[in-house]
């Protein structure tokens, strides 16, 4: 399955994985096919359900337009995230 193969800015377009970039430079990829769940918390961040595996999303602004339009969490739940 291809990594990150996505035409984000393109509405009717959706990924087939979320490529994940850890603190240590590793990159982790999941496809969206198992996500089950996300939840969005102020407090705590992102949770993300894949199978049994649990991703944890923390840090600033992670619901906050950076640009026009552009939310993460938003774009995760229609699978437009590369």
């Amino acid at each position: 399955m291809p990594s990150a193969v996505c035409a984000a800015r393109t509405s009717a377009r959706r990924c087939w994985s979320l490529d994940l970039r850890r603190k240590d430079g590793n990159i982790v990829a999941f496809a969206y096919a198992w996500l089950e769940g996300a939840e969005f918390d102020l407090s705590d961040g992102i949770t993300l359900r894949f199978g049994i595996e649990k991703v944890k999303i923390t840090g600033r602004n992670l619901n906050a337009g950076q640009r026009s339009n552009v939310r993460l969490f938003a774009g995760i739940v229609p699978h437009r995230v590369p």
